[in-house]
């Protein structure tokens, strides 16, 4: 299977000012208050600021990608501030369809432990314990699969698996540094290279994405051969 199958959206977020632009289709996402542009893990990346409690990038659209649809979110993470209470979302999607369906990218605090996890909305799964930092870029990848089985990537190593029911939610939503469906949990981060498909990646396919580390953007074109077998 190519890398390129059913990718839905991609956002390389190379832009200096203004909305980010989609490099797939026309699902451009909105700026919202402002968010700056920096230099990021490949050239630009969309840049929240410390103390984020307004910024984000959001768009009022599910992507096209519905009910209990497979779905893949990737992109690249550095923090400005550490979590130090409460929760912040990283990216996340969610639909209003005949089969609703939610999953979000979260970075929690909690008695001092900070952790990483995937929401659908009911309870956080795929956990894992982590202190991102300030110093260094993450490669984050969360899949969900048509039965609601997710699992969480960093930097291309599978970092747990879970199982539950989704949301109900009332908006069709994706969005970058707060919640899908909802102005809340704001991040005070960097993010680049953010691409979103209609299936689960292999692992061989978010090992190609991580590239050892330097991160690889659409269209994929340095990677050589440009065909994965599942």
């Amino acid at each position: 299977m190519a890398i390129l199958d059913n990718i839905v959206a991609y956002y390389k977020l190379d832009e200096s000012s203004g909305n980010a632009i989609d490099s797939v289709a026309s699902f451009d996402l909105t700026n919202n208050n402002t968010a700056a542009y920096a230099s990021g893990k490949i050239n630009n990346a969309v840049d929240f600021g410390s103390g984020n409690t307004n910024k984000s990038l959001t768009r009022a659209d599910n992507l096209g990608i519905t009910g209990d649809e497979a779905l893949t979110i990737s992109g690249w993470v550095k923090l400005n501030d550490e979590i130090a209470a409460d929760e912040w979302e990283f990216f996340g999607h969610s639909d209003d369809s005949a089969n609703p369906n939610y999953i979000n990218l979260r970075y929690s605090y909690n008695g001092g432990t900070r952790r990483l996890g995937i929401s659908t909305g009911f309870s956080l799964n795929s956990l894992y314990e982590i202190t991102l930092g300030t110093a260094n870029w993450y490669h984050l990848i969360i899949t969900r699969d048509a039965s609601n089985n997710t699992e969480l990537f960093v930097n291309s190593v599978s970092q747990g698996t879970g199982s539950d029911a989704a949301q109900d939610v009332n908006a069709n939503a994706f969005a970058i540094g707060q919640t899908a469906e909802s102005s809340d949990k704001f991040s005070s981060m960097l993010v680049d290279e953010v691409g979103v498909w209609n299936r689960v990646l292999t692992q061989a396919e978010i090992e190609v994405l991580y590239n050892g580390g330097s991160g690889l953007q659409y269209p994929f074109s340095s990677f050589i051969p440009q065909i994965i077998m599942s």
